[in-house]
């Protein structure tokens, strides 16, 4: 690697790609947006609605989304820079969203870990940087005036004793004074010049003010080999330490409560531990592929980490759409995460207005199915009478707000609210979803009239979308299980959706900027309800393209698999393959309980347990034993009260077999390995389909 060009600013890993014309990830013009590598983890603490971002180099960003913290590391053949060195490789540490970038540097790497800790003052995000090799070295901490999504701005910073303050506010936390100090502005060029120069200042001159917001500045610190250095990243806002008064006894700046903050003691270990407790009271599994453990693992941290007490975690901080919130509650049910689904869930009657209307005009009439499904869906698994009963008020006027509007099954409202418009097939889907999911929950607290209402309003909404030809519109209602016209139907849109948007084993966009994991992720519930086993290819596609840090895209890039458009780690997807994951192990369909129904080949033969799942009859685990060609199946099943028994199925192991029993054992049909995969049939039921699971007289469990 050659250092930066005199008077060229040295930019993020994905600028550095965008702008390099023997790059493969070249773009004309440069983009000043990141289009090639959108990318990044979020870091967080449970319950708080501030979070930082990692990219795949190290760089660290804060809540507002304005600036970043990077690293360089001077060694002794030269500095060595993670946006330009390519010896640079990124892991998960024991699975937590804790994100460890190694940089390969003489004698060994410079390790740059980062992580989350809640503190008395608020959550911070440590950085903390290791010498793993057997000489010291110089850490630049480095502040910058741009994030791993773009530009940021940067107008002034200043240093006070061991607080960095950015545009007026605490950025940076400092273990200790730096030993070396630059800064430069737009006017003076880049502050990695001075850095990789050895022109670094022995104090601090004072505030680095820029008027174009590209004001930069890098602390330099000695370390010693194996020593390590720590800086926080605050993620609430702290007061600032008053200007002009230098401090010179170290302390950091007082919080709001006016207790001085420090960086935070707590370490990766810890962190690490703290997410294991966590998710050792949900969903556990284990299954003969290592890859998919690990995608399992990380993603159901990761999705524990989006609930930000009443409302999903997002970076920048914005509100979060019911779509996103139903999506997150839901996948938090089906864990075992009940007490976050349930906060998110109890948030209803606060967003909604008074006619009922639970969104925003650009959520449109999806917002109120959404908000309906998640209810609906935390009473299925939870059976939470007393919950469930505060919300029957809120239900039943998000369910009418969808009924008045309704006018005669066309597809406009009769009145509007306020410039919405018509509803989309998306938009029938979500609503038809969550009537039929909210129906199920009145009637189980005692609320047959709501019930009955909102089930008419469901018929009336399905029948206007079973009418004309099959649609890719329509993929959304199939993968939600309320297309109506049955399996051949589902089919039909599935085969259509392949024709259309089908790019190897993924789905273009609805925009053509990428490959879009979310609606992938649809044809593969809808293929995996139809018994295809051409959901094992987007399966592989899912695990081949989440990150190091497990984390995908709300877009992929077709070449760089990195992101191309929207969230570096979205919420959505990240909670729809949590709920994929969980339904290739266990699923229900009607009255049935599905066991594995899908069993990929590298399988066969070898055992797989699953514990403590959520279920709408109760909670599940099963485990698949081998003797020879045979499978062994042992299972038990804690049900709800008053909840008839479902009928237990494994069509992927022995389509032949199923069981009313809540607890037994038994020896399954030999079972033959997988031939080539074959085309779902438009006029034949798929082996273990049920042919009505569609049926729009009614709400399917499938969603």
């Amino acid at each position: 690697m050659t250092p930066p060009r005199p008077g060229r600013w040295l930019g993020p890993w994905w600028s550095e790609r965008q702008t390099d014309p023997d790059s493969p990830d070249f773009v004309p013009g440069g983009a000043r947006d990141n289009v090639t590598h959108r990318t990044w983890t979020r870091l967080g603490t449970l319950a708080s609605t501030e979070c930082a971002v990692v990219d795949p180099r190290g760089l660290v960003a804060g809540p507002s989304g304005d600036w970043s913290v990077d690293w360089w590391i001077g060694a002794d053949d030269r500095w060595h820079l993670p946006s330009r060195d390519v010896a640079v490789r990124q892991r998960l540490v024991g699975h937590a969203p804790v994100v460890e970038t190694a940089m390969r540097v003489p004698g060994g790497d410079a390790l740059h870990r980062a992580f989350a800790v809640a503190t008395p003052e608020g959550p911070q995000v440590v950085i903390e940087i290791v010498n793993d090799t057997p000489v010291p070295f110089a850490v630049a901490v480095a502040i910058r005036p741009y994030t791993p999504a773009g530009p940021g701005r940067i107008s002034t910073i200043d240093l006070e004793s061991t607080t960095v303050v950015v545009d007026g506010e605490v950025a940076l936390l400092l273990a200790r004074p730096p030993a070396r100090f630059a800064g430069a502005s737009a006017a003076t060029g880049d502050v990695v010049h001075t850095v990789t120069a050895g022109s670094a200042a022995e104090s601090w001159a004072g505030p680095v003010h820029c008027g174009e917001g590209r004001a930069s500045a890098a602390l330099v610190y000695p370390l010693p080999h194996t020593a390590t250095l720590r800086v926080a990243l605050p993620l609430s806002r702290l007061a600032s330490p008053p200007r002009r008064r230098r401090r010179t006894d170290g302390a950091g700046p007082a919080s709001a409560t006016g207790v001085r903050v420090t960086v935070p003691a707590a370490s990766v270990e810890q962190v690490r531990r703290g997410w294991d407790r966590q998710v050792a009271r949900a969903l556990r599994v284990q299954v003969p592929d290592d890859r998919f453990t690990e995608v399992f693992e990380a993603a159901r941290r990761h999705l524990l980490g989006l609930h930000a007490g009443e409302d999903v975690a997002s970076w920048p901080v914005r509100a979060a759409s019911w779509r996103e919130i139903a999506t997150v509650a839901t996948a938090l049910d089906r864990y075992g995460f009940h007490e976050e689904a349930g906060q998110l869930v109890a948030t209803l009657p606060d967003r909604q207005a008074l006619d009922g209307f639970a969104g925003s005009r650009d959520e449109g009439w999806s917002a109120n199915g959404a908000a309906l499904h998640a209810v609906g869906e935390h009473w299925r698994l939870t059976r939470d009478q007393l919950a469930t009963g505060e919300l029957i008020g809120p239900v039943a006027k998000a369910g009418h707000w969808i009924g008045k509007r309704w006018d005669g099954g066309r597809l406009r409202p009769r009145r509007p609210h306020g410039s919405l418009p018509a509803p989309t097939r998306t938009d029938l889907a979500w609503c038809i979803r969550g009537l039929w999911d909210a129906a199920d929950a009145m009637a189980g607290v005692d609320q047959p009239e709501v019930a009955e209402d909102l089930c008419r309003f469901a018929a009336e909404l399905a029948a206007t979308l079973e009418r004309g030809e099959p649609d890719t519109g329509d993929l959304h209602a199939a993968a939600l299980g309320v297309l109506p016209g049955g399996v051949a139907r589902i089919a039909d849109v599935a085969s259509l959706v392949r024709a259309q948007r089908e790019a190897g084993r993924a789905l273009l966009d609805a925009d053509d900027r990428g490959l879009d994991p979310l609606v992938t992720l649809e044809l593969a519930t809808v293929e995996l309800r139809l018994g295809d086993r051409r959901v094992l290819d987007r399966l592989a596609w899912l695990l081949e393209h989440a990150s190091a840090t497990v984390t995908w895209p709300s877009v992929v890039h077709p070449r760089t698999r990195g992101g191309s458009a929207g969230d570096g780690h979205d919420t959505m997807v990240t909670a729809q393959a949590c709920s994929f994951l969980r339904r290739l192990l266990v699923d229900e369909v009607g009255t049935e309980l599905r066991l594995c129904p899908i069993y990929p080949g590298r399988w066969l033969g070898r055992g797989v347990e699953v514990h403590d799942a959520p279920t709408a009859f109760g909670r599940f685990g099963f485990a698949v034993r081998w003797h020879g060609d045979r499978p062994a199946l042992l299972w038990e099943l804690d049900p709800h009260p008053g909840i008839d028994p479902p009928t237990l199925v494994a069509p992927a192991l022995d389509p032949s077999w199923s069981s009313t029993e809540l607890r037994g054992e038994t020896l399954l049909a030999p079972v033959e390995p997988p031939g080539p995969p074959e085309p779902a049939s438009a006029s034949a039921e798929p082996p273990g389909t049920r042919a009505d699971a569609s049926d729009a007289a009614g709400p399917s469990s499938f969603s």
